[in-house]
């Protein structure tokens, strides 16, 4: 909803079809974990709380860009 000045489209995952479209969504961190992991962050509609996971390589996810 915005509440925050957060701005974001739930566009849930891919991995071979969307999943959860709408309903939440996962961002790539540019942190590695290994060479074939890496750190994750998940928002999920309806909550406040924004969780870490350490997601394989292989989905897609969202990709927030800022202006410098």
């Amino acid at each position: 909803n915005n509440a925050t000045g957060f701005s974001a489209v739930p566009a849930g995952s891919y991995f071979g079809n969307c999943i959860n479209f709408g309903f939440n969504m996962y961002f790539w961190s540019a942190t590695q974990y290994s060479s074939s992991y890496v750190f994750s962050r998940y928002l999920g509609f309806g909550s406040d709380v924004v969780f870490r996971y350490i997601s394989e390589k292989l989905g897609g996810y969202s990709v927030r860009c800022l202006r410098d």
